[in-house]
């Protein structure tokens, strides 16, 4: 008697085997770990910035905030649109670009409106790397 299953519909084997997937998880690993330390990371300097950029407390909460939003709105539709086109990896790479790039940008802002504009696209760009899943 065979113990094995067949494979369900549309399955498609791992193009490396057992090293791809190990380098995939090594990869997915990394990325959600730079996501949330960059994402916890302002909680730790804003004693750091907060005075430099005349920021109340109220606002310094809206700035962790809006990130949280923009994740969650981006993990949806990224999330969608990465089942209805089923081609995630470009769309993980262009994440994981783009929350880099943000993240960077947000370096240089001078006020309230760059930083939470910054933060709010790093944010989206966060929730569409952590809605990421293979099938």
């Amino acid at each position: 008697m065979d113990a094995t299953l067949p494979a369900p519909a549309g399955y498609r084997p791992p193009p490396g085997g057992a090293r791809y997937e190990n380098v995939l998880l090594a990869v997915l690993f990394s990325t959600f770990g730079f996501v949330f330390f960059d994402r916890l990371a302002l909680n730790f300097l804003t004693p750091f910035f907060k005075d430099e950029l005349g920021l109340t407390n109220a606002q310094i909460g809206l700035l962790g905030g809006i990130p949280a939003l923009t994740w969650a709105v981006a993990g949806i539709c990224v999330g969608f649109l990465s089942d209805r086109l089923d081609r995630r990896k470009p769309l993980l790479v262009a994440a994981i670009l783009t929350f880099t790039l943000f993240s960077a940008l947000s370096g240089f802002v001078g006020g309230l409106a760059g930083l939470l504009l910054f933060r709010a696209l790093m944010g989206a760009a966060e929730g569409a790397c952590c809605r990421w899943r293979s099938r």
